[in-house]
């Protein structure tokens, strides 16, 4: 009986840890999604990095992580910087919680992109400056497709631009999940138009990047010139 009662207790203690075990996890997925970590990256482009001059303080990606417009994963991500990949750093932010590194103003028009330090080795960055974010991003929601009609959705949050390129005004932010319909392709097949609200934009369209959506039932859609 006392060993019934012993393995009993054993038992229950392998269930308490396991337990415990299960929601350490959970808990770690949960603030990695709220406070920058890596996130879902198999769908998302490589982010070129510039040539580094030597003696700069540099970062390394311990793992493929998102290089974004700004601190947080609310900011639209240029890309993902491959596990290995390093890049010069510019700057950090207030908290520390973040590094800005250096990028090619034809992805980011400011030349700079912000990865989260907690994926990311630092060499040299003991006197960053400190970089003030960027504004937080409007987010706004796009209307529900009809039934039947081609569509894209975010594989992340995305910028919705006036025009097929990173050189025209962002309208707004769409939310990662979010679903539109597609109107029309750019020339060069890289953009896709989705329609919006008047109440978002007056033209009732706005321009998407290829790389940052899926889609469905588009093979028809028209060719659209960039205004």
């Amino acid at each position: 009986m006392n060993e019934e009662k012993k393995n009993k207790k054993t038992w229950r203690v392998i269930g308490w840890i396991a337990l415990a075990a299960v929601s350490v996890a959970a808990i770690v997925l949960i603030v990695n999604a709220i406070f920058g970590g890596s996130g879902d990256t198999g769908d998302a482009p490589i982010v070129p990095m510039p040539p580094i001059e030597p003696g700069v303080p540099i970062a390394t990606a311990l793992e493929a992580v998102h290089v974004r417009s700004g601190p947080g994963t609310q900011f639209p991500s240029y890309g993902v910087a491959a596990k290995g990949a390093s890049a010069e750093v510019i700057g950090v932010s207030d908290d520390g919680g973040w590094w800005v590194v250096n990028l090619p103003v034809d992805i980011a028009p400011d030349g700079q992109g912000w990865a989260s330090a907690e994926y990311v080795q630092v060499e040299g960055g003991e006197d960053m400056p400190v970089i003030p974010p960027p504004p937080m991003p409007p987010i706004e929601d796009i209307p529900t497709p009809p039934a039947g009609t081609p569509t894209a959705t975010a594989l992340d949050y995305i910028n919705v631009r006036s025009g097929p390129g990173v050189q025209y005004p962002v309208h707004f932010v769409a939310a990662k999940g979010a679903t539109g319909e597609v109107l029309g392709v750019s020339e060069d097949q890289a953009w896709w138009v989705i329609k919006l609200s008047t109440d978002l934009v007056s033209e009732e369209q706005g321009w998407v990047s290829a790389e940052w959506v899926s889609t469905t039932d588009t093979d028809d859609v028209p060719v659209i010139p960039a205004p």
